[in-house]
């Protein structure tokens, strides 16, 4: 694993006569003060996030390549942190290259980090390829030497064979669009069995005829299996990783995937303060699957293992509760079951602890949704994200017992299936807060906020609590 050893001080120098897109194909070998890595890792991130913030509401492949004008938060997002301008290629390249093998390494570590990564860094290259960054011709020729653009000959001479296979398989260029229409690819037919299979190219020779569109999702398809080997094989360095850099680069990647730049919640949140006589209510009401999960085990069973106490103690802190009915909460429901001078002895410290009141008086924050899905839960626990841990019987029952509608419940199913746990997450709050505006959720005092916002917004002043 070259890359993380960090040996010499140069820079990835981009040639100008190259693409300024690339396949990762090699890692760089380069020194990253902590400064870069933190900054190229964190702009990295906000892009392949906004891109799965963006996929959540309704982006497809169509419509790739209207980004700019039908998603300008992504766009702008993109252009921001991951841009690849053609006056600035040498320090874009640099900062493109060595922020995706770092995000890279971090996201080995699992299987559904792998999904993820994978999944947000086809996207993003589809959208650089059909948003015209950079030159499309030489990103194919140094990373797919297979696909070369016919000319304007070969395209006159096959003319009628091409329109012909294009009026079925892409009926919405029309023939005015001559130039569109003339965009092919010769390539191999081996290459295209899919395509040829289905009949959606025409073949002369030995080679299919691949029209623009259609070669953009053969070279992500290639660019994706080359990206998953590569995943696979930083999965296997990373126990040497993880001895080699044990005191330095390792907690860094390790941490990577559970950052969080949203609103930390450390003062409550936008109805701060909740009182111990409220929360029964905004319990059924507004709080997220994870919490009312451990909400109501907690009511069943007057006891929660330590993991369930601090992720829905944080949370309870997080909307408001202060610590003086925290104590009063806890102390009323384990007391069903033990004496008070166990529950003081044992249990009241870790409270107080989470208020940041004893120990090193760390003002603890509650969990975002990164840490709370890529959780470890056990035998007889109950934290963690039920889109993420629960299996499907146990998913649909308590989202009938949340009252989610029954005819919403399938499409949420289905995007679990898809391990797209915070889009699940947020098709769940709008089945339960019908007409809301749209919520991406990223955070559980995030959801319980818009919750109590959607509440107060829909119920009369003189009834709203």
């Amino acid at each position: 694993w070259g890359a993380m050893e960090s040996v010499g001080a140069r820079r990835v120098v981009a040639d100008e006569t190259r693409s300024r897109m690339s396949f990762y194909t090699s890692p760089p070998s380069v020194e990253v003060s902590l400064d870069e890595f933190e900054d190229y890792c964190t702009a990295r991130l906000r892009v392949l996030r906004a891109i799965a913030t963006a996929k959540a509401r309704d982006l497809k492949p169509a419509l790739y390549k209207d980004v700019p004008q039908r998603f300008p938060a992504l766009n702008s997002c993109i252009e921001e942190n991951l841009p690849l301008r053609s006056g600035k290629m040498d320090s874009d390249y640099h900062k493109d290259e060595v922020s995706h093998w770092l995000v890279r390494m971090a996201y080995c570590q699992t299987d559904d980090l792998r999904r993820w990564f994978l999944d947000q860094e086809c996207t993003l290259l589809a959208i650089r390829l059909q948003t015209g960054v950079g030159d499309k011709h030489a990103f194919f020729k140094e990373n797919c030497q297979q696909f070369h653009p016919i000319s304007r000959e070969d395209y006159v001479r096959l003319a009628s064979e091409l329109d012909a296979v294009l009026k079925i398989t892409h009926p919405g260029i029309k023939e005015g669009q001559g130039e569109e229409k003339a965009k092919y690819y010769k390539v191999p037919f081996e290459r295209v069995p899919e395509l040829v299979g289905t009949r959606r190219v025409f073949v002369q020779g030995g080679h299919a005829y691949v029209h623009d569109q259609d070669v953009v999702t053969l070279v992500v398809s290639l660019f994706r299996a080359r990206l998953s080997e590569g995943l696979m094989a930083a999965f296997r360095a990373w126990p040497a990783l993880e001895q080699r850099e044990a005191g330095r680069l390792y907690p860094l990647l390790r941490e990577l995937p559970r950052l969080y730049e949203g609103p930390d919640f450390l003062k409550g949140g936008a109805h701060s303060p909740v009182s111990l006589a409220q929360l029964n209510a905004f319990g059924k009401q507004s709080f997220p699957p994870c919490m009312y999960n451990l909400y109501t085990q907690l009511q069943e069973d007057h006891h929660l293992k330590h993991d369930g106490r601090i992720q829905l103690g944080l949370f309870l802190k997080g909307i408001g509760l202060s610590l003086e009915d925290s104590l009063t909460f806890w102390r009323d429901e384990f007391t069903k079951i033990m004496p008070s001078d166990r529950f003081e002895k044992s249990y009241a410290y870790n409270i107080r602890h989470n208020y940041g009141k004893e120990g090193k008086r760390t003002d603890y924050t509650p969990f975002a949704c990164t840490k709370i899905i890529m959780s470890s839960v056990g035998a007889g626990q109950h934290h963690g994200c039920p889109f993420r841990h629960f299996d499907e019987a146990r998913l649909r029952s308590i989202l009938r017992t949340m009252r989610c509608p029954e005819d919403l419940v399938g499409d949420i199913v289905t995007s679990v299936q898809g391990h797209n746990y915070q889009v699940a997450c947020s098709k769940c709050f709008a089945a339960l807060h019908p007409g809301s505006t749209e919520l991406v959720v990223m955070h559980p005092n995030q959801f319980f906020d818009a919750s109590r916002t959607y509440i107060q917004e829909h119920t009369p002043a003189s009834t709203s609590g």
